[in-house]
Parts: C-alpha cells; structure tokens; sequence
C-alpha cells in the first residue's frame, strides 16, 4: 500500500514539474517577444503601416501616443477616427493649431544636470500648464 502512495506522489510531482517548465516556457515566450516589440521601437522599423504625422509618437510597446491629446492608441486603424474626434481637434488648436515641422518649435535641448528637477522641461512655466503624465 505504501508503494501505491509513493507511485502517486510521484506522478503528482512530475506533473508539477511539466506544469512549471510550461508556464516557464511560456513566461519565456511571452519576455522575448516584448523585447522584440520594443527593439523594433527603438530602432523604428515598425513596417509599412506607421504613421508620420506632427502630432503622432510610438512609445516603448509599439503604441501611439497622440502628443496633442497626450492618448494612447493601440493600432494604426484607431489613429483616423481619433484625428477626427473633437477631443483632438479641440487639443490640437489649443496646442497652435497644425504643426508643419514639430522641430521647428521644439526648444534646444539643456545640457544634462543643468535644470535638476525640471531637465525633461524647457522651462518651469511649460511644467505648470501641462498636468503630470500619471494624473
């Protein structure tokens, strides 16, 4: 009777063992294709069907932020309807209306360490008018 029991804790931990190398494997899977993801980001080679526009960046997954309205849009066939929202159009004449060459008006950048605090700001005023990323 003893041998029946060790048999079955035996099959019981073997079977927790495959269990864990799957949802290891899938874990895996799942840290090398957001990598993948996020190079591709980086080096901006994210095919055919990007949008270059103004008022248009990808962040780290891939996705579109509208730095208009400062919304994420999780695909390229979301980013037409959104354009044509009143909420963006109300973001973009509040922000000065279209932009021809968003580098045009961009600020120098500071040299690093030298604002402290406020180095991702061009000045502390543009801090004051814009509301924080997390609210």
């Amino acid at each position: 009777m003893a041998t029946k029991d060790v048999r079955a804790l035996m099959r019981q931990a073997q079977a927790q063992r495959a269990a864990a190398a799957a949802t290891h494997d899938a874990a895996a899977a799942h840290a090398a294709q957001a990598a993948a993801v996020a190079a591709q980001a980086a080096a901006g080679t994210g095919g055919a069907d990007r949008i270059v526009s103004p008022w248009v960046r990808y962040n780290a997954l891939g996705h579109i932020v509208c730095t208009a309205c400062y919304a994420t849009i999780k695909s390229e066939l979301l980013w037409p309807p959104h354009a044509a929202s009143r909420k963006h159009k109300e973001a973009v004449a509040a922000a000065g209306g279209d932009r021809a060459a968003p580098a045009a008006k961009a600020a120098p950048a500071p040299k690093p360490g030298a604002l402290g605090a406020l180095a991702g700001y061009a000045t502390a005023d543009a801090h004051a008018q814009r509301p924080p990323a997390h609210c």
